[in-house]
């Protein structure tokens, strides 16, 4: 099993106590990255987090639903995608991580439920600002808490460009 630390996937065998000595700011971006996470969660109806919507699948899937409420066609900066996904009925907390990258930038990065509508390039972000062509990937996951611990569990993904 891995997960996301925010910056890495790591095998959570490796997963280690942060040194005690950690500095105030890591501490801080942390709690910040949390209490972000946790708001937009608070702000998704308990409704869409249903797992009536994996369809029982055992075996973890994710695809372009839709682009701009219609069927899928290829994407640009301003549409607003959808995603279509099949996860296992053991998954706590489905979560779509969509990341946008131009050349090896990182130019975009939203998360939200399975559900969750994504407006490609945000309110604010660097593609908004530069424009250009991009790579898309979401990947699917469930997103949980254990001891006090942050982990996500990488399940399915898809890739799609965008411009």
């Amino acid at each position: 099993m891995s997960f996301w630390d925010g910056t890495q996937w790591v095998n959570e065998e490796r997963v280690a106590r942060p040194p005690s000595g950690r500095r105030a700011a890591g501490r801080i971006r942390g709690a910040l990255v949390t209490t972000a996470i946790a708001a937009a969660m608070l702000a998704v109806p308990a409704s869409t987090l249903a797992k009536g919507n994996s369809g029982g699948s055992t075996t973890p899937w994710i695809a372009l639903a839709s682009v701009n409420g219609a069927a899928p066609v290829h994407p640009s900066l301003g549409s607003w995608v959808g995603f279509a996904a099949g996860y296992p009925s053991t998954t706590k907390n489905p979560w779509v991580s969509l990341t946008c990258v131009e050349g090896s930038t990182v130019v975009y990065v939203e998360g939200g439920s399975p559900s969750h509508t994504f407006l490609l390039g945000g309110g604010s972000s660097i593609w908004l600002s530069v424009g250009g062509t991009a790579t898309c990937t979401a990947d699917l996951g469930d997103l949980y808490w254990r001891g006090g611990h942050e982990y996500y569990t990488y399940l399915a993904t898809t890739s799609f460009g965008a411009n």
